[in-house]
């Protein structure tokens, strides 16, 4: 019978990264966030105080703090915590906002042999999903494809 709490049940899937490694992302994301204003505090106040470092050395630790916000910072935030597969939408959590999408939303999924990410496309962000963080990680993908259509999954 539709709309039972059994029916729900089957309908609805979870799928969640261990809380121990969300806590070590916390970490990693503070660890980031206190090196950037670091940066231009100590910038500030060295010009406050009339002490200037070589503009060489400023401009080599300005690119090197942006290449760790990029490198680490990026699938930082849009790395998926968990994912829960509902009948009408998938709702997505990552490290600082959670999502509901509409399974029409959903522009593209592709699973790049190279990656340890599924990068799933909606509108207007990007999401990772990481294959060893949310297991099963087969059943996750042939739940979405089925959603979505084989057509907008591009393996």
């Amino acid at each position: 019978m539709p709309g039972t709490k059994e029916n729900f049940a089957e309908e609805t899937f979870t799928f969640k990264r261990s809380a121990w490694k969300v806590i070590l992302r916390w970490f990693i994301f503070v660890v980031l966030l206190l090196l950037n204003v670091s940066l231009v505090g100590s910038t500030i106040a060295q010009h406050v105080v009339g002490r200037s470092q070589d503009l060489a050395v400023d401009v080599a630790t300005y690119v090197l703090v942006f290449f760790f916000d990029l490198i680490i910072g990026l699938p930082l935030l849009f790395e998926v915590d968990s994912i829960w597969i509902l009948p009408d939408k998938l709702v997505i959590r990552t490290l600082l906002w959670q999502t509901k999408l509409p399974w029409n939303e959903i522009v593209s999924i592709r699973q790049p042999m190279w990656l340890k990410f599924l990068i799933l496309r909606s509108k207007h962000v990007i999401y990772l999903l990481h294959k060893t963080d949310l297991q099963p990680f087969d059943m996750l993908v042939e739940k979405i494809a089925d959603k979505v259509g084989q057509e907008k999954f591009l393996g």
